[in-house]
Order: structure tokens, then sequence, then C-alpha cells
């Protein structure tokens, strides 16, 4: 790790399990070197919960607004983040990420594409399934539990609660789906992510798998 993020991954690591109860459980599921790792999307927090869940650095993508601001453009790019652009086919942050996956990283994926407005899973859009198809990468089920309680959309203070990650067995892109058409694949395999999901959720909070998600009705993070 770079000097810089780790001493952010354990400063935080401390803050997490001092105030939050901080789990991380399925850890073994990671494998070493690159991966995508694909998680619900709760919180402007989960981004930095899932980064000190794995013991490797990971990158993220933000977007082109949290670069504006000076202190916070700073960070970003201390904490190996990948600016994303928000004209709605950003190919440069398309190929730095697999650009990244290429070189043997791990790069975090939020298939929702947003945040939730009630902490409820959302349906999933189809940007997991490409980078999975291009570049052949495993992709890691992630969930994040209580990071929604702690601050959900639209509260700028936080609240303490327990929070943890889970991380499920990786999961690969079929290319002989690609028989059936590029989007029926897409479509398929971005469903498979979301339902390992929520197998995840099902399992940490003891209840069944729901068949279907929510979508939000506003766009944007």
């Amino acid at each position: 790790m770079k000097p810089f993020y780790r001493f952010s991954y354990t400063l935080i690591a401390v803050v997490l399990k001092s105030l939050f109860q901080f789990r991380v459980h399925g850890q073994e599921n990671l494998p070493r070197g690159r991966a995508i790792i694909a998680a619900n999307h709760q919180s402007y927090i989960d981004p930095t919960v899932i980064g000190v869940s794995t013991p490797e650095e990971i990158w993220y993508l933000a977007r082109e607004d949290v670069f504006k601001l000076r202190f916070f453009r700073w960070l970003c790019v201390r904490v190996n983040s990948i600016l994303i652009r928000k004209r709605r086919a950003d190919r440069s942050a398309l190929k730095a990420v697999l650009r990244k996956l290429a070189q043997g990283r791990k790069v975090l994926v939020f298939p929702e594409g947003t945040r939730s407005y009630d902490g409820q899973l959302q349906a999933p859009e189809h940007g997991i399934s490409l980078l999975a198809h291009r570049s052949g990468a495993p992709v890691v089920p992630a969930y994040v539990s209580g990071t929604y309680l702690v601050l959900p959309r639209g509260r700028a203070m936080f609240r303490l609660h327990p929070v943890s990650v889970s991380f499920g067995p990786p999961l690969r892109f079929d290319e002989l789906s690609l028989r059936d058409g590029v989007r029926l694949a897409y479509q398929t395999f971005s469903q498979r992510v979301m339902d390992a999901i929520a197998s995840l959720k099902a399992s940490r909070e003891g209840r069944r798998v729901p068949n279907r998600f929510s979508r939000s009705s506003a766009d944007g993070d």
C-alpha cells in the first residue's frame, strides 16, 4: 500500500471498530490480484467502509463534481479515485477501470449506479456486466450493512450504528451467454450479481431473498 493509503486505512479502521462495531465477513472470498468488487450503495461512506474491508488497495469511481473542490481533489487522488464525468458514456473512465484491472488491481463498482433512497436494494444497471465481460475479471459481490442508518441520503450528520461488510464467492461472466445477444447476456449477469448481493443481505439479516428490487425514481448520486 502507498503510505497515505495505509495511514488512512489504519485510522479509519480504528474509528469504525471503536464507534461502529465494525465487522467483516467472508473476506476469504476475495481473490488475490484483480477483481471487481460489486456492492450495494446506501451512503457516501460506502467506498471508505469497503476499502477498509479489503486487505489490498482498491480503486474507486468518483464523480467530477467532487474533484472541483481542491481538498477533495487532493484527497481523491491519494486514495485511488478514478474520475467519472457526468456525460452519459464516459469512455475515459471505462478505459481507466479496465487498465487498473489489467494491472492486477481491484476496483469497486456499485451496480445500482446511485445511492438508495430507502436503504433497500435497487435494480442493477448493466455497467457491471460490461466491465466483467471486457476485463474477464472475477466479480465479488459485497453487501454493506448499516451505513444507511449512519449517513443516509440527504442527511449531513453521522449517527452511531453497527456497520458490516459481507463478501460472497466470486462470479464470472459467461462468454457463452452472448449467443443470446449482448443485451440479454448483460441483463442476466447484472441480475445475477444483484441476486448474490441479496443473498448476502438475507444471510446477515436472516430473511428470505427478495425476488425483485426497488427502482429509484431520481437519477444521480
